[in-house]
Order: C-alpha cells, then structure tokens, then sequence
C-alpha cells in the first residue's frame, strides 16, 4: 500500500503511527521540508497520512523503504515494543514520544541497546517560557532558585493506554530538568484515585524542592508554572501565555516579558531533523528519558 513518491530536499523519515498526535507530527515534518513513510495499521491511520503529504505509506515497519531516521509516535505501552523493531530497520536516529515507556527496566534496557541513536520528544523542552525560567535560572537573573512548583490538570483524560500520570507527568518532569540542569529525588507522593485507575498525583521532588499537580479530575484545563528566587518569582500563566510574569520580592511593579517563538512540537521537530543531517542532537536523549521514567516509577511507589 504505497503512494506516488514525490522529491523533497530534506531527509526522509519514517513515522511509525498517525493518530491523532501523529497527524501533527506529519504537518511539521512534511513543513520541514522531509519526505516521511508512515506506518498506519488502520484505515484512520492511512487517511490522516494521505490527508497530511505523506510521501510513502505502510502498513508494517518491515515495509518501510530506506530512510534516514524515524519518529515513533504509537501509544505509551508499545513505545519498547515498537522503537526495537525500527531499530532494526532504520539504521539512523530515533525519537519517541514521552514517555519513553512505562517501565525503569525497560528503559534502561532501551539506552543499553540504542545508545546516542534514541531520543524522547519532550516539547516543553523547547517552549519558549520554560527556555526563559531556564536562563533566568542559570544566569541567576533573580538570585539563587529556591522552589519550581507545576500544575497540569485537566477533566477527564480519554486515553487509557497509560492513566494520566504517566501521560501528563513527564511534561513536568522534564521541565525541571530544564530549568534547573537536574531532576531532584523523589520525597513524597499523594495519589488521587478512581474506580478503577489512578486519576492523578501531588508530587515533592527535591532538593531543589519541586511541586507537581497533575490530575484528569479538575474542572478545567490548567497549565501553570512558577518559580520562586531569592529576589522574585517567574510566572508562566498557561501554556498557550505570551508572556511571563516577573514579581520581584523589592514591591516593585510586575515585569511582563514576551515570550512568542516557534511552536514546541515544531521547534523539537526542526531540532531532530536537523541531528538527522548532522547537527547537534536534540535536547532529550534516552538517558534523561529513563531517569524520567524512573522518577516516576518511585513517585508511585510512595504515594499514599
């Protein structure tokens, strides 16, 4: 099941799933400049691929034609399963959605196994807010951090290959990782529960201390990030904000700095093609994925 090849000047890339995340994947490649071979195993799948310029589309990875490197984008609990078997077939870089898995066994196994090759698309990474706490931070703009606090909740989460802490957590996970150049230990947990899955978490990493909120039982979509200094306190007001706020502790009026730029999942996307062809790599290699994965694994293990 293949379709008319057309000439591109960028790189040709395999995607392996074209849900309904991955069909934006496709956008932003196909705006790349790359030529991508989809792997859709469903009727949805090879229409959203159609829809979206893939050049190539198969029904199994053992079809795909050469290319050059491969993005994996299928749900959380085949994330192992699938990023081996294109390992085998791609001989380039590999990004994979977060989490890398669900499993610190296993993504340790995977960094065994692939090494520099694989990566984790973590697009916070490159919002353009959480870049700006990350070199205020780093150029100690408002004096030393002394807590990074994080909420991401919505009502209701309609995915159930992972519950949502496993969907929603390494978001926040590897924003810290960004703005503060570590991931602190776990300290202390509480679960939200349903009837039959966990609907949500408090978690305290630290030191540096780290406070996360996510839940699926919220009465709306939240984003919020904040981070307290010894001179002031850095706000993020969604993720979709403008602008960040700067509250100085001296009672002097709020700064609000612009913070507009590129898309995150385009702007993570431009950065693996560009390693695809040479450049440097992206910002989340496997290594950073597992540790996440890891922090989890622990952060669920002492929840009450």
């Amino acid at each position: 099941m293949r379709q008319p090849e057309e000439s591109h000047e960028g790189p040709k890339i395999a995607l392996v799933g074209c849900g309904n995340w991955g069909r934006h994947i496709l956008r932003d490649l196909v705006s790349l400049g790359c030529e991508v071979a989809v792997v859709g195993d469903s009727p949805d799948s090879v229409e959203r691929a159609r829809e979206g310029g893939a050049a190539t589309i198969v029904a199994t990875i053992g079809e795909l034609p050469e290319v050059d490197g491969a993005v994996v984008a299928t749900p959380t609990d085949t994330h192992a399963q699938v990023v081996e078997e294109v390992a085998e077939r791609v001989a380039g870089p590999i990004y994979c959605e977060k989490p890398l898995c669900d499993d610190p066994a296993t993504a340790d196994r995977l960094v065994a196994e692939l090494g520099d090759r694989l990566f984790v698309m973590d697009k916070w990474r490159y919002h353009s807010g959480v870049l700006e706490f990350a070199r205020i931070a780093r150029q100690r703009e408002l004096g030393e951090v002394r807590s990074l606090h994080m909420r991401r909740v919505t009502d209701g989460d309609n995915h159930f290959d992972v519950d949502t802490v496993w969907r929603h957590l390494p978001h926040d996970l590897t924003t810290a990782l960004e703005i503060l150049g570590e991931l602190p230990p776990a300290h202390s947990a509480i679960a939200e529960h349903g009837p039959t899955r966990r609907i949500g978490l408090h978690a305290v990493l630290g030191p540096p201390w780290v406070t996360i909120e996510v839940s699926e039982a919220a009465p709306g979509h939240r984003r919020e990030l904040r981070m307290v200094c010894e001179r002031g306190s850095v706000i993020l007001d969604g993720g979709w904000a403008e602008q960040i706020v700067i509250r100085r502790h001296d009672g002097s009026a709020d700064e609000l700095r612009d913070i507009t730029g590129e898309l995150p999942l385009l702007a993570e996307l431009r950065a693996f093609v560009g390693h695809v062809e040479g450049g440097p790599p992206p910002l989340s290699p496997a290594t950073d994925g597992a540790l996440v994965v890891r922090r989890i694994d622990e952060l669920g293990k002492i929840a009450l």
